[in-house]
């Protein structure tokens, strides 16, 4: 149940993100703009665009734990 939570927590983030800001080509700054968004999470996005932009905020979900 805890990880439901979470994963639906997730979810509810990256879709802000993606709404206020390009996850793939925003700062880490400009993601840290974003509420519920901190230093960790916006280093998860940077690197994981490194491998390949996200197809949309579900990849996003899938790739940032």
């Amino acid at each position: 149940m805890f990880k439901k939570l979470i994963v639906a927590l997730a979810a509810f983030i990256a879709a802000t993100a993606f709404a206020a800001v390009d996850a793939n080509r925003a700062t880490q700054a400009e993601l840290e703009s974003v509420k519920g968004i901190g230093p960790a999470i916006s280093g998860a996005i940077i690197s994981e665009r490194k491998k390949g932009e996200f197809k949309d905020w579900n990849d996003l979900v899938v790739r940032v734990k």
